[in-house]
């Protein structure tokens, strides 16, 4: 008897529980004793929740700003310089072209960022970034690069390709694997195909290095092709290493070193990838040779105050800056050479010194000083 009581009264704590109206239906309520028993307690609707006070959204605001503050404020105390809004390029501006791969294309941001106060040079980014030399099928740089050459007509061209070229080459109708002796001497031909074409305009080449990369045999492989690289047959050509800027003491490959500022950055983006300090850096050891070509980064007719198109009746007056007669000159005496003192004594506040009129004999040591050496006895 007592148990059916218990279970009446339990039944009757869930019918008066469940006997709600439709008003409180759509309060998402529980339906069954488990969902009474174990289900989490309802989030608050959206409405519900206190609407954020100015003073919490202020805060959040200074604390997004404050990594912000602490990057400037280091690279304030470790002596970085700001950087500043590239300048306008003059109309005359002489251009340097960027032919090759991925690497090209980052390198030409480079040299944009090295170049960026100079208004007398403009970068232009010709790189195809899934290129390379061993699918010419796909893009033939020595067939595209004169083309290229005349639309920009630049002062200088710079070549950096090679990443995608770990490859069968096709030779003579057959595939050969990468550096086979076949896939050598086809490569070398086809590197200086691209150089012949550049140097066929009259147009400075320099050819940057490839980088080293994180895989052993990839390595490998990349200073193989430097090595042919840098034996480029075209005249005019110059070769940039920058292999030694990527690597540890050991040579080893290294993701973070030192950028052109001697800061201690990250250069590298995994095993491949070069960040944008990594392409300043390779920007930064071409920059040498291409100030070169271009003549301190300046035209000549800005250097020597020319007019363009007037021709040398247009060169400013010599100046030889000779003195006038009514020039003050302070007379010295001649100076002779021979003299034992010519700067007339090595004393300060005019003390004289007076050699000694003849030779001093000091007197000698007493036995057993250590200066007290005796002359050996030779007998017969």
């Amino acid at each position: 008897m007592r148990a059916q009581l218990c279970v009446a009264a339990l039944m009757l704590v869930l019918a008066t529980m469940f006997a709600v109206g439709p008003a409180r239906a759509a309060d998402n309520q529980p339906k069954t004793l488990f969902e009474l028993l174990f289900k989490p307690k309802a989030e608050p609707k959206k409405s519900d929740q206190p609407a954020k006070t100015k003073r919490s959204t202020n805060r959040k605001a200074k604390e997004s700003s404050r990594p912000a503050r602490r990057n400037a404020t280091a690279a304030a105390l470790i002596g970085q310089p700001a950087e500043l809004a590239p300048v306008e390029k003059r109309p005359d501006a002489r251009a340097v072209l960027v032919l090759g791969d991925f690497f090209a294309s980052g390198t030409a941001g480079g040299l944009e960022a090295a170049f960026a106060q100079d208004a007398s040079v403009r970068v232009i980014n010709a790189a195809n970034g899934d290129s390379g030399l061993v699918r010419d099928d796909f893009y033939n740089w020595a067939v595209e690069a004169g083309p290229l050459i005349d639309l920009h007509k630049p002062a200088a061209v710079v070549v950096l390709i090679g990443a995608n070229d770990r490859q069968q080459i096709t030779v003579g109708g057959g595939k050969e694997v990468v550096r086979s002796p076949a896939w050598t001497a086809e490569y070398r031909r086809r590197v200086n195909a691209l150089a012949s074409a550049v140097r066929a305009k009259d147009v400075p080449l320099i050819w940057i290095g490839q980088l080293p990369l994180r895989a052993s045999a990839a390595n490998a492989d990349m200073l193989a092709f430097n090595d042919i690289y840098r034996g480029v047959s075209a005249p005019g050509a110059v070769f940039v290493d920058v292999w030694d800027g990527f690597v540890d003491e050991n040579g080893a490959f290294i993701e973070r070193g030192p950028d052109i500022n001697g800061q201690t950055v990250a250069l590298r983006s995994g095993q491949v990838n070069v960040t944008r300090a990594g392409f300043r850096k390779i920007a930064f050891y071409a920059e040498r040779e291409l100030t070169r070509i271009l003549g301190g980064a300046q035209p000549l007719s800005a250097a020597v105050g020319l007019t363009p198109g007037l021709g040398e009746d247009n060169l400013p007056p010599l100046t030889l800056g000779l003195p006038s007669a009514e020039a003050n000159f302070a007379r010295m005496r001649p100076v002779n050479l021979n003299e034992p003192d010519p700067n007339e004594g090595d004393e300060l506040l005019g003390a004289v010194v007076r050699p000694a009129s003849g030779l001093v004999l000091l007197p000698p040591p007493p036995p057993g000083r250590i200066d007290a050496i005796a002359a050996p006895v030779i007998r017969p």
